[in-house]
């Protein structure tokens, strides 16, 4: 399984609360990533899984993100909008479903 698909579920699923789902796929992201010694990768992983268990802040996982190296992701042609898309899902069902892993309500919340 290429990253870009295992990166195209955890958007998903972020997207629609699925958040246990969301973070297995980034374990077994890092997983492939650390067989393949890819250390962009590693890191992209790790920064996800901060994030989502609420260890960095929104801040330090923009410019985690904004500072790899992601051309060895296969078939990325956009760095700059591949990686804006993954800041975008994170920051926007964190803030709908109040995440902070693994403890979280499931439930969307309006203002």
């Amino acid at each position: 399984m290429y990253v870009n698909n295992i990166i195209d579920i955890i958007k998903g699923s972020m997207l629609y609360g699925d958040v246990e789902n969301a973070y297995k796929m980034i374990l077994k992201g890092r997983s492939i990533a650390e067989k393949n010694r890819n250390q962009a990768q590693i890191k992209l992983f790790r920064c996800m899984e901060l994030m989502i268990r609420g260890e960095i802040g929104i801040d330090d996982f923009i410019k985690s993100l904004k500072d790899l190296n992601i051309r060895s992701i296969k078939y990325v042609e956009n760095k700059n909008e591949y990686i804006d898309s993954i800041i975008n899902v994170f920051l926007y069902s964190i803030s709908r479903y109040n995440i902070r892993y693994p403890e979280y309500i499931n439930k969307r919340i309006d203002p």
